[in-house]
């Protein structure tokens, strides 16, 4: 018995998983192929190739506003091997998450502040965007996206200090 094959298991479950092991195909998805082709490669492989996976972004978002959000992080702290690049791609990821979340916080004071204009008169302006303000914020929507927000800026700095940390260590 190998030391990595558990003592609880049956040499019939044992062949089982090898049979089922041989029938795999391989990945299927193009995000699954793209890791796997990645697998093999260390320094090799272009460094974009190596940062982009963004799988994470809506059907309404264009890759290529993301792309350039990731190519300032890249310009901006220069990774310079496959662990800074990760950090990097999670800090431009993070970084894409937080204007998304900002956006549609506009988006809900937006609303809110149309739904008064036609609802009631107000005194001014100012007057219906505090009310509006107040209206989007008292909602669940704006506490879920506060959470949001505030994890996002939290993992964003974690990602800095990592990076920090990692350039500082020998």
């Amino acid at each position: 018995m190998s030391q990595l094959s558990t003592p609880n298991r049956t040499d019939a479950q044992r062949e089982a998983s090898r049979k089922n092991g041989a029938q795999s195909k391989g990945p299927v998805t193009p995000q699954g192929k793209a890791r796997s082709a990645a697998n093999g490669s260390k320094r090799s492989a272009p460094r974009r190739q190596a940062i982009q996976l963004v799988d994470f972004l809506l059907a309404t978002e264009d890759p290529s506003l993301f792309d350039e959000v990731l190519e300032d992080h890249i310009e901006l702290l220069r990774p310079t091997h496959v662990i800074e690049q990760d950090i990097v791609r999670d800090i431009a990821r993070i970084r894409w998450l937080i204007e998304r979340a900002q956006r549609v916080q506009t988006a809900l004071i937006r609303r809110e502040y149309y739904r008064h204009i036609l609802l009631a008169t107000y005194r001014d302006d100012q007057e219906k965007m505090d009310l509006a303000i107040a209206r989007a914020i008292d909602g669940s929507a704006h506490h879920y996206l506060d959470t949001v927000l505030r994890r996002e800026r939290r993992d964003y700095f974690r990602c800095l200090r990592e990076l920090e940390r990692l350039r500082k260590s020998p």
